[in-house]
């Protein structure tokens, strides 16, 4: 054997139950990646089409044994004399166990909302190419104690890992606390209500809407003195920023951190995340005008807006004007911030009273709390499955018609996997044509095909399937969540997944997975949830659905198998709705 970072090639000699009666060898050439993880007795090659298959060490000969063990013991001593590291953590720095090069990848895990999530970030970067035996052996250590927290179900909060239960009971005191600051606003004692929402963001480091409230505070409100006036903005810009920092796809905060910062001059973060807010918001009315708002006021605007800038809001304001719900800006209008539940106050710097604030912040009898926008696969006559992860909190299911371009089509869940994160719904009223449905998914080193609602961060972007192979197979985690899925080459950006994961012959054999934060490793691949997890799901609610067979109807090539794909695919939206108190 070479060096452990070479091509080796390995006699492996069928032996115990593999040889039966006879014995046979096979020459494999591939890369030692290492012992695998929690088995001393098993050895883990990369062939050169990056397939990764398991060899029990029992089958080598006793020559790359020897240096099998060798290499993999002395791939330890680094690692553990490296550490720790400090990374950024979401309210500060974090000492962790990790060599220097895993700094990014340990930096995303820690960012993620849930311990499955952290798991399915190492398992991404550990599918990558070019990575040392040092590394893997760290990755994997990692990987090992995530799952753990995975196994335990553990949830984030601020740098915490808890259980979803003592989240929950932490949550509502911090409630508690922003809930008691509203008070205090309504009773005129804006310094009081200050400290009160302050507390109330150091109980839920992950609280968004105290930070929200605290910018719409420090811009709207009448400052004591003119001087105060251009502070003000900054700190509402801070606060802002703050609350899109702990919730990225906020809509209200999103919106808000945008208008503070355009009305700073700060025309390429402004257009950033107000074109941002129009992704996440979907339909809303308030961010379409705004954006017209934008575009009708350019040319006066001082520094003179950069004349990209100007074009991608116009695409954005176009795109948004297709949406049956929305109406183009009348004659009139003003621009508007949103409060922490989506109530519009018009956006004039330091022109309120405390009294007339506090009104906006009272809750309305129903706002969206919380909304998703991703895809779904047609598999029979008005049944869909998807893996968005809003859909058993969902108060509205709405399908994006594929007939009628504009027109939503309510759906509702009929049943789910349990916990592996694949969802079957029912809407009555589509027209589209059903995949036909494997009856296994892939395979390590098998071609699929990934399609789905592709969403860059910016602009919204229509299905394209994307051509790719399976780098790493199913795993059985204590978890059993969506980190068990295989993982594919060739990734959309980060999502909601629910796209439909074909093989050669345009059969279904899994469904794209969310993806968890990868800002600092990239996204070189995605996950996908394997169609065995959904059958199931099938047999009960479509008995008379068949799985078809290898022969059945092959296409002729990739282009049919990505047509019926994209044929089968339709834009699914989520929302969670909330009661105020007026409601009560």
């Amino acid at each position: 054997m070479r060096a452990c970072s070479l091509l080796l090639a390995l006699a492996v000699v069928a032996c115990g139950a593999f040889s039966r009666a006879e014995e046979r060898a096979w020459q494999v050439t591939g890369e030692l990646v290492g012992l695998k993880p929690g088995s001393e007795s098993t050895v883990v090659i990369e062939l050169p089409t990056k397939a990764r298959i398991e060899v029990p060490l029992a089958a080598l000969s006793e020559a790359d044994r020897q240096v099998v063990r060798s290499r993999s013991e002395g791939s330890r001593q680094p690692v553990a004399a490296t550490g720790p590291v400090v990374v950024r953590g979401p309210t500060g720095r974090v000492s962790v166990p990790v060599p220097e090069s895993l700094k990014g990848v340990e930096t995303d895990a820690i960012w993620c909302r849930t311990a499955a999530e952290a798991v399915d970030v190492y398992r991404l970067y550990l599918a990558g190419d070019g990575l040392s035996v040092e590394d893997r052996v760290a990755a994997d250590a990692r990987l090992g104690e995530w799952s753990k927290r995975a196994a335990e179900k553990r949830v984030r909060m601020g740098d915490a890992w808890l259980p979803p239960e003592q989240r929950t009971q932490a949550r509502r005191i911090a409630h508690d606390q922003f809930v008691h600051a509203i008070e205090v606003i309504r009773l005129g004692n804006w310094t009081l209500a200050e400290d009160e929402l302050k507390k109330a963001s150091r109980l839920d480091p992950d609280l968004a809407a105290a930070e929200l409230v605290l910018g719409l505070g420090y811009f709207l409100l009448k400052p004591k003195v003119a001087a105060e006036s251009a502070g003000n903005l900054a700190k509402a810009i801070d606060f802002f920023a703050e609350a899109v920092r702990r919730d990225p796809d906020n809509v209200n905060a999103l919106n808000d951190l945008a208008l503070a910062e355009m009305f700073g001059g700060k025309y390429a973060a402004g257009v950033s995340h107000l074109v941002r807010a129009a992704v996440v918001g979907l339909d809303d009315q308030v961010i379409a005008d705004n954006l017209g708002l934008i575009i009708r006021d350019a040319p006066g605007l001082r520094p003179k807006m950069p004349e990209k800038l100007l074009t991608e809001l116009n695409e954005c304001y176009r795109n948004l004007l297709r949406h049956p719900r929305l109406k183009p800006l009348g004659t009139t209008g003003a621009y508007m911030l949103k409060s922490a539940t989506g109530v519009p106050i018009p956006a004039v710097k330091g022109s309120q009273s405390i009294v007339d604030f506090a009104k906006h912040l009272d809750e309305p009898a129903e706002w969206i709390a919380d909304s998703q926008r991703g895809a779904a696969t047609v598999v029979g006559d008005g049944f869909l499955l998807t893996t968005m992860r809003l859909v058993p909190d969902a108060t509205e299911i709405l399908v994006e018609d594929p007939t009628a371009p504009g027109r939503q089509l309510p759906a509702r869940e009929v049943a789910s996997s349990g916990d592996s994160g694949l969802f079957l719904l029912r809407c009555d009223g589509l027209i589209a044509k059903p995949l036909p449905v494997a009856a296994a998914g892939p395979v390590v080193g098998d071609e699929v095909s990934v399609g789905g609602v592709g969403v860059d961060g910016r602009n919204r972007t229509a299905a394209r399937p994307t051509r790719g192979r399976v780098v790493a197979g199913t795993v059985s985690t204590a978890a059993s969540t969506a980190a068990s899925g295989f993982i594919h080459a060739g990734a959309f950006a980060r999502g909601h997944g629910g796209g439909p994961i074909v093989d050669r012959r345009g059969r279904l054999v899994g469904l794209e997975a969310p993806l968890p934060r990868t800002d600092s490793i990239g996204v070189a691949h995605g996950m996908g949830l394997p169609i065995d997890w959904a059958w199931p799901l099938l047999r009960e609610n479509l008995p008379d659905l068949q799985a078809a067979a290898a022969g059945d109807d092959p296409p002729a090539d990739w282009a049919l198998a990505d047509t019926r794909s994209e044929a089968a695919t339709v834009g699914l939206i989520c929302r969670r709705k909330a009661s105020g108190r007026q409601s009560k």
